[in-house]
């Protein structure tokens, strides 16, 4: 179910896990890792935060996000191991502004993350109360290698 940022707070009584990213152009990982968590923890509501095309812009450069956030929303809504997802709101670009809004308004109990290694980050989020999931990546299909490929191969046809 779409949920507006505005409203997240009204999850808080949930038990919730909330995983936040990009998914520019959603693949099987990202399906896998919903999957899993699911698997792992049948009695918690998974809750997705999708990053704002500016988020994207200013982390990827100027030629991302490729998929819109309203459609990057609209495919996350249609995994059915996801019970909630919300397109973020652009923050200030640094860690600690966005997780810290983010957990203050939902209150998840787990955050899940992929290669997170900064320990005052990890010790304000659990601050909180909110626990840390670090999840390797068991898929090797990403975006920014899958556009990049995509990218290398357009000029070497141009080339040909």
């Amino acid at each position: 179910m779409i949920i507006k940022f505005e409203n997240i707070s009204s999850l808080s009584h949930e038990k919730t896990i909330c995983v936040p990213g990009c998914f520019d152009l959603f693949h099987i990982g990202h399906v896998n890792l919903f999957k899993k968590i699911k698997k792992e923890f049948p009695n918690f509501k998974l809750v997705v935060a999708v990053s704002s095309d500016e988020t994207i812009k200013r982390k990827k450069g100027k030629l991302r996000p490729i998929i819109s956030g309203k459609d990057r929303v609209d495919m996350i809504n249609s995994c059915k191991y996801v019970d909630y997802v919300y397109s973020s709101p652009t923050f200030e670009d640094n860690f600690e502004n966005r997780q810290i809004l983010r957990i203050k308004d939902l209150r998840p109990d787990y955050l899940v993350y992929e290669n997170l290694n900064n320990i005052e980050e990890i010790n304000k989020i659990e601050e909180l109360g909110t626990q840390i999931i670090e999840l390797k990546s068991e898929n090797t299909t990403h975006t920014s290698e899958t556009v990049s490929y995509t990218h290398l191969r357009a000029h070497e046809t141009r080339h040909d």
